[in-house]
């Protein structure tokens, strides 16, 4: 059981079903960033009217809203990792430096929350992963209908209870 400092979030029981397949997961995935580049707009005008109105909470919201995901940090950072190695050998440490601590800040995290045994099992599928995510980066655009996320493990109420009670 992870650590919290919640004392109701013990109590809390998360109703979460995970995709199973691949291409459930691209899917998926591309729906949820096709809801980040439509609205990512509202966090420019927000930026934006925080910077006019001099509205720091305003223009701090704007900034968090446009942070781009994770799925496209990673591969933005390599590549400007490779382009700063024959451009800018300082830019290319320092860049080098911020992913190694960031690195070093995600595993410190595991290990501090103590997370279970499951966590560490999935962190050498992480390359897949980001490889499917960024498959479902060229299928946003396909993710503008509404698709629904295939449910194949059907649970009722008294089955979840009973496996938050094992």
């Amino acid at each position: 059981m992870t650590k919290n400092f919640n004392p109701y979030a013990n109590f809390a029981i998360i109703y979460d079903e995970k995709t199973s397949d691949k291409a459930d997961l691209v899917t998926q995935r591309a729906k949820w960033l096709f809801g980040y580049f439509k609205y990512c707009k509202l966090g420019m005008k927000a930026l934006k009217r925080g910077i006019f109105y001099l509205d720091f909470d305003r223009f701090n919201y704007g900034l968090n809203h446009m942070r781009p995901p994770l799925v496209l940090l990673f591969p933005a950072s390599l590549f400007f990792l490779t382009i700063n190695f024959f451009l800018s050998p300082v830019l290319f440490w320092s860049l080098l430096v911020s992913m190694i601590i960031f690195l070093i800040a995600f595993l410190m995290i595991q290990v501090r929350y103590g997370y279970d045994d499951s966590v560490w099992k999935t962190l050498p599928q992480l390359p897949i992963f980001m490889v499917l995510q960024l498959f479902a980066l060229f299928r946003t655009k396909k993710a503008k209908r509404h698709t629904h996320t295939k449910h194949t493990q059907a649970v009722n109420l008294d089955e979840v209870i009973n496996m938050y009670n094992e």
